[in-house]
């Protein structure tokens, strides 16, 4: 068996069937998601639900998706089972460019992080990351980046997406990737998103097509970044090396290895009061 779950079916492109939509599922509206959903607008079989990652947990409990691409620790955080679909994820095993903290002052006298309220898993990861590399516990006071921006004395400001590339704050002498700081703390990759399945979802199905889907987006990531990367505010050279070299969307054992790794910190840390196994397909 590969170990990056669903083995794709030969043929490429998913084609536009005479079949009608069978399945919604929810993405993230960021130039990373593109490699993962290459050719899933063309397919009848397949509606797509754009939200920011903090919405996703909302749409898939509300019973509005069958499938979303959830920030990892919320797949701790649901109230029933999910089960995650090894078709692909939004990882990094070093920088990712569009996880950042901007600080004032250097990251061990970071006490006060301002936290773009678009991300679940990235606030997570820094309260993890302070925690275990500085002994700190950080006051996280999140706010939205479409309504307002941080205060203009704030210590410290994380943001993620594209803004971090296109729209950066100013006047920040220091900036912290956090998925550099992860992996040289483990030596793991870290998973910002991973594909999840409600209860009663057809599994099966759903890892054939993101299987799919993100195995053609993979082969042609280098023009999805020429394509799309300038629509989403990037410089084409930029979004080329984000999505082919900053990134990785296989869903790997050394993936699913640095998700657990992930909940048992947050766990030792008091972000989650518990974990849970969880279910695979």
């Amino acid at each position: 068996m590969r170990s990056d779950g669903c083995t794709p079916a030969p043929g490429g492109q998913l084609s536009k069937a005479s079949v009608p939509r069978l399945h919604r599922i929810a993405v993230v509206p960021y130039l990373n998601t593109r490699p993962l959903i290459w050719g899933l607008d063309e397919t009848a079989e397949v509606e797509l639900v754009r939200a920011v990652p903090s919405e996703l947990r909302g749409k898939l409990a509300g019973g509005e998706v069958q499938a979303a691409l959830m920030p990892s620790i919320d797949l701790q955080r649901f109230d029933r089972p999910l089960t995650v679909i090894r078709a692909g994820c939004i990882a990094s095993a070093g920088p990712t460019l569009t996880v950042r903290v901007f600080s004032q002052v250097p990251a061990e006298d970071v006490n006060v992080l301002w936290a773009d309220t678009d991300s679940h898993a990235s606030v997570a990861l820094a309260r993890v990351l302070w925690a275990a590399t500085f002994h700190r516990e950080l006051h996280v006071i999140p706010f939205d980046t479409r309504q307002r921006p941080p205060q203009m004395d704030a210590e410290a400001v994380l943001l993620i997406g594209d803004k971090v590339v296109t729209d950066p704050p100013l006047g920040y002498d220091y900036q912290i990737d956090l998925g550099a700081m992860w992996y040289e703390m483990t030596g793991l990759p870290f998973v910002f998103a991973a594909w999840a399945a409600a209860p009663g979802a057809d599994c099966a199905a759903l890892c054939g097509l993101l299987g799919r889907a993100r195995a053609g987006g993979q082969r042609r990531a280098e023009q999805i970044a020429r394509e799309y990367g300038p629509a989403y505010g990037w410089p084409a050279d930029l979004a080329v090396q984000y999505l082919t070299r900053n990134l990785e969307f296989a869903f790997t054992d050394a993936h699913r290895e640095g998700m657990e790794e992930f909940f048992d910190r947050a766990r030792e840390y008091g972000i989650l009061q518990s974990v849970r196994p969880l279910n695979y397909c």
